[in-house]
């Protein structure tokens, strides 16, 4: 498999920065197109941005030409594949979750997901607790058809 990528996305990308964290990539969002640019260079990782006008031919950038999260979200999985692994990564910052029991996220998740849920991860970062619930459902969703899309013709299957 692949060896993971690691990128940097501007404010023009950030609902693509938090699917591909959701897939298990790890993306940094620097909101300014300038720092984010200088932030890819001093830590060796990819520029992901809608800015043509700016970056496009520069080396270490990815410009993404369309406004459409299911076009860009296939793109980036087809130029830059990995070994998938949803859930693994806050989709806010960007850090790799921990699990958490049931018992240590009572009190702070509603009581229907606490008795009705399984799972639970806690990102060490920020502190967001996440489940798996209708939003990952629709998540995994998108996420499939794009790994279908991205995939090349005639190749084995991808999870």
């Amino acid at each position: 498999m692949p060896t993971p990528h690691r990128f940097v996305a501007d404010g023009t990308v950030i609902r693509l920065a938090r699917m591909l964290r959701f897939a298990g990539y790890d993306v940094e969002v620097v909101p300014d197109p300038g720092q984010a640019y200088r932030a890819a260079v001093r830590e060796g990782r990819t520029l992901l941005t809608r800015n043509r006008r700016r970056f496009l031919n520069r080396p270490g950038v990815f410009v993404l030409p369309s406004e459409d999260l299911d076009d860009q979200l296939v793109r980036v999985l087809a130029r830059f594949p990995q070994e998938i692994q949803p859930g693994q990564r806050c989709v806010m910052c960007n850090a790799e979750l921990q699990p958490a029991t049931p018992q240590e996220v009572r009190g702070e998740v509603p009581l229907y997901v606490y008795l009705t849920a399984r799972t639970f991860h806690r990102c060490p970062r920020c502190g967001r607790i996440t489940w798996p619930g209708t939003h990952v459902t629709r998540m995994f969703a998108r996420l499939h058809r794009a790994l279908h899309s991205a995939r090349p013709s005639g190749s084995g299957s991808r999870s």
